[in-house]
């Protein structure tokens, strides 16, 4: 008989090498379908608290240095503003004492209680201090006269003439009118009307317009003075050169009242449409066009007063003429609107420029008659023209105003877009930015439906790659069970008494198979059921974006039109605004 071979097995040894493989592929699968779980669990978490915050702190940041730009810049003119004005006190600070000297003359002489000694000694004085002045001289020609000093009057009277003869002549004119000397008064405006050309006037030309607007000389000065104001205006409307250069003027005017939109209504759009710009520009414009109108409603209802006491308003004009500003001052006194007009404008370069255009063409040595009236209208400070001048200056220029209206609404309305693009990139939200967004184009005329189909689409395109990494693969559940087989195969090879043991190991590592594999596809489907849960919710919020995107777009396109509907309304108010009387009559009647 045979030998019997006893061996000695031990079950649970094999159990548990078997055992073993398995959970260190259970671990291993835990470890990366736990490590993607957390990874996007952390990421979406993050995401949900900060998304908003980053995007909100960024735009805030960005509007903090802007406006820390804009108010170093305002900083720095209110430092050159202040050294200017220094300058100006220091270098013709003295021509200010003669300024106040020449009407306080008159006024001592109306009351009497001024000796002649007195007026002559400060008067010559004054000519010591200010010499180049053509006031100086003017003033002791006035003193002279007060003490019937014929030859130094005309001595005075010369040199005054020779220094600057238009404002010599109009300040006679405006001193023997008031003394009511007519027939002497006209006869020194016609000298003042003899000095000048059309095409070049001096600043001073604004105290003629404020003497016709307000009746200062009479009939027959007025009449006079209209008659060539008529013929200038008709002569210089024949260049054509020159008419187009007071076009472009006035629709710089008209852009000049233009106000940048409110970019907090508007945050979405901005961040998602490269057609901002444009859009932003035709909002201005069109801002610019109201602007102009509500401020020609507000001239044309601003009460014109006039000064019943004929001294009194010629003392008023007199002191316009006298306080009126010098060649030599004028570029210092640009400089200075360039700084006043950055400063108005809280730094902004483009609506600084626009103003400072504006202010400089009233500080100019001189214009033409057709740009004096534009200036009476659009910055009337430089000059100091009044209310009622302001009015007569602007139905005189109301047909080029017109002109410009509508060459600066054409413009504005042939730029403006009809749809703007919105564009999704990789950075349009920290989803897009953290799962590499593919990317979305389309723009405000699509329909909604379609654009949120399209970005859902694009985002499915994004996180497919993701979901197709975390899709369960049976082939890591099945090991433990091909580890078993091929452990069953090699006991049952070693005999009969190896056929339970094969099978017990079989039997397990079946077992552990199927746990690995339920289980495996179980943690699968959740690790793939959060990806797609922050799917989702970046989805939503690019759809959001979208949303408020085209809600502004509306309101933009609605603010836009109303705006634009008020051209009729400026235009119905231009054609019923009288004709300049006796500043242009021309072809047009006074209505």
């Amino acid at each position: 008989m045979a030998d019997t071979v006893y061996v000695n097995i031990d079950y649970g040894k094999i159990a548990n090498i078997v055992a073993s493989v398995g959970v260190e592929l259970e671990h291993k699968i835990d470890y990366e379908v736990g490590k993607v779980q957390a990874e996007v669990g952390k990421v979406q978490a993050d995401l949900q608290t900060t998304r908003n915050d980053v995007q909100q702190l960024q735009k805030r940041f960005i509007d903090y240095v802007e406006q820390y730009e804009r108010t170093v810049k305002v900083q720095r003119a209110e430092t050159v503003k202040g050294n200017l004005s220094a300058e100006i006190d220091r270098t013709w600070g003295h021509y200010r004492v003669v300024r106040r000297i020449s009407i306080g003359i008159l006024q001592a002489l109306d009351i009497g209680n001024v000796g002649d000694d007195t007026i002559r000694n400060f008067s010559e004085e004054q000519m010591l201090q200010a010499h180049g002045y053509w006031l100086a001289p003017a003033v002791v020609a006035l003193a002279s006269w007060t003490r019937g000093d014929k030859e130094a009057m005309e001595r005075s009277v010369a040199e005054a003439f020779r220094r600057d003869q238009a404002k010599t002549a109009l300040f006679f004119a405006i001193i023997l009118r008031r003394e009511g000397r007519m027939d002497a008064a006209v006869a020194w405006l016609k000298v003042y009307f003899l000095s000048l050309d059309p095409r070049s006037l001096g600043r001073e030309f604004a105290v003629l317009l404020e003497s016709i607007t307000t009746n200062a000389f009479g009939a027959v000065g007025v009449n006079f003075a209209g008659e060539q104001l008529q013929e200038w205006n008709t002569l210089l409307r024949q260049d054509e050169e020159l008419m187009d250069e007071q076009v472009q003027r006035w629709q710089k005017a008209i852009a000049a009242r233009s106000s940048v939109p409110d970019t907090k209504h508007y945050r979405e759009l901005i961040t998602l449409s490269p057609d901002w710009p444009e859009l932003k520009h035709q909002l201005q414009k069109a801002n610019g066009m109201y602007t102009f109108k509500k401020d020609l409603e507000d001239l044309a209802e601003k009460p014109v007063v006039l000064n019943t006491n004929l001294v009194e308003m010629l003392d008023d004009i007199l002191e316009l003429l006298v306080t009126e500003f010098d060649k030599e001052e004028l570029p210092i006194r640009r400089e200075l609107a360039v700084q006043e007009a950055i400063i108005a404008s809280d730094g902004r370069d483009d609506e600084a420029r626009l103003l400072a255009d504006l202010t400089h063409a009233g500080l100019e040595d001189s214009i033409d008659l057709l740009q004096f009236q534009g200036v009476c209208v659009f910055a009337p400070q430089t000059i100091g023209v009044s209310v009622g001048t302001e009015q007569a200056a602007f139905g005189a220029s109301k047909d080029i105003a017109r002109t410009a209206l509508s060459q600066y609404t054409r413009d504005y309305r042939g730029a403006a877009i009809q749809k703007a693009r919105l564009c999704f990139n990789k950075d349009h939200s920290n989803y897009a930015t953290t799962y590499n967004f593919v990317g979305y184009d389309t723009d405000t005329q699509a329909a909604q439906p379609e654009v949120e189909r399209g970005l859902a689409d694009a985002w499915e395109r994004t996180f497919m790659p993701t979901i197709a990494s975390l899709k369960f693969k049976p082939g890591s559940a099945i090991t433990p069970g091909v580890v078993a087989l091929i452990a069953a195969i090699i006991l049952f090879g070693m005999g009969s008494a190896m056929v339970m043991i094969g099978a017990f190991v079989l039997l397990i590592g079946l077992g552990i198979a199927g746990y690995r594999y339920y289980s495996g596809q179980q943690k699968a489907n959740k690790a793939i059921a959060d990806v797609r849960e922050t799917q989702r919710n970046a989805t939503e919020y690019s759809i959001g974006l979208y949303r408020d995107a085209s809600a502004e777009w509306v309101d933009a396109i609605l603010a836009y039109e109303d705006l634009d509907s008020e051209e009729e309304g400026l235009r119905n108010l231009m054609d019923n605004w009288a004709s300049g009387k006796n500043l242009y009559k021309g072809e047009e009647e006074d209505e």
